[in-house]
């Protein structure tokens, strides 16, 4: 046991003495990061020898086991550091300022019942990540849980924000009598989910230059109906992380648990200008029990799949989007790329970092 060794240590030729030093590093009020210096002195025979460490700090928020106040502010002065998770309570919110950081411990999540609002700008975006940087966790799949929008929440509102390396990117299971939408994304990146990147069940939902990569199990699935509608999005499984048999994009108008369907709702949903893409050659899938309405109409778009006469509307099959790098999270199109000019114009004028599109849009939540 090292840390009981204090003095009269005798070293052989060619032994070795592990010294480990904790740094307790004083909180200040000061938002950059900053270092901490200090040195062991040690003698050699006649000579004086010095080993300089040196320790990274960054003053913080700590919420740990929260229960949010109604109606919270969370500026962007520091980073939020979360430990076990914290809750938006029942008809309260939380705000997040543009550039705000948001880091998550393992096995921690963010639970909304009320509402969350992550607005930020092109040049400020939010981030919710895991709360390890080096690598291989900058890196890592399911290192924190997710943002998870319970019963009964609505009035979300997701705007330039990244989310990565969770459990699930956004669950959201907010069944109600209306097709107002629950939660609304504009420009959000979900990136490297162990699961999904939105999971939804019998919810409203509704996604705006929405790119989500790097998943184990999809990108986006919908279970138990619900009211869904995405433009210019970008859904690629061209995951370097790990295998998986199922279609990116998924709608059902039911869920199965077992053998038995336990929910079964109405389904609408629509897709135009997006991609949806991966190894697979069935990168969209979906499934009715037949007993409720179920509209899935998706136009204007790059498929992966064989099904050409099920989605009819002016839609490009089988054609490699050519994204710029995959491995290295790049999902602009290449010159050559056919996802380029094959939009059809509509009111969505930016792309996911806030580019003006032109008269005749690009095909996903990037634009060449």
């Amino acid at each position: 046991d090292y840390a009981a060794i204090k003095s009269d240590v005798y070293l052989s030729e060619g032994d070795s003495l592990l010294i480990v030093a904790d740094v307790l590093i004083d909180p200040t009020n000061e938002n950059s990061p900053f270092f901490v210096e200090d040195s062991i002195v040690f003698h050699l025979k006649n000579e004086k020898k010095s080993v300089h460490l040196v320790s990274w700090g960054q003053n913080a928020h700590y919420l740990t086991d929260s229960v949010l106040v109604c109606d919270a502010y969370w500026p962007a002065d520091k980073p939020y550091v979360i430990y076990n998770s914290v809750l938006v309570d029942t008809l309260c919110s939380l705000t997040i300022a543009p550039g705000a950081q948001i880091y998550s411990h393992p096995g921690s999540a963010i639970f909304v019942k009320g509402s969350l609002n992550s607005i930020g700008t092109a040049n400020e975006r939010i981030q919710f990540t895991n709360d390890r940087f080096d690598p291989p966790y900058n890196q890592g799949i399911g290192l924190w849980e997710g943002i998870y929008f319970l019963e009964g929440s609505r009035n979300n509102h997701l705007e330039y924000t990244d989310i990565r390396n969770g459990v699930v990117g956004l669950r959201i299971g907010t069944p109600d009598d209306d097709d107002l939408w629950d939660v609304e994304l504009a420009q959000v990146r979900i990136e490297n989910m162990a699961t999904y990147g939105i999971l939804a069940f019998t919810s409203d939902v509704r996604g705006v230059n929405v790119l989500i990569n790097h998943y184990g199990n999809g990108a986006a699935a919908h279970f138990a109906g619900g009211n869904y509608a995405y433009e210019h999005c970008t859904f690629t499984g061209e995951s370097f992380i790990v295998s998986r048999n199922n279609p990116s994009v998924i709608f059902s108008d039911h869920l199965v648990v077992g053998s038995q369907i336990i929910l079964e709702f109405p389904l609408s949903a629509s897709i135009r200008n997006s991609i949806i893409w991966g190894y697979n050659r069935e990168e969209i899938g979906s499934s009715t029990s037949g007993i409720f309405a179920f509209d899935l109409e998706v136009s204007y778009s790059l498929l992966k799949s064989t099904s050409s006469a099920t989605y009819p509307n002016n839609n490009l099959f089988n054609l490699n989007p050519m994204f710029t790098d995959p491995s290295v999270f790049q999902y602009y199109p290449e010159p050559l790329s056919p996802v380029i000019d094959a939009g059809i114009s509509d009111t969505v004028m930016v792309d996911l970092f806030g580019k003006s599109r032109t008269t005749f849009p690009d095909l996903g939540a990037l634009e060449f």
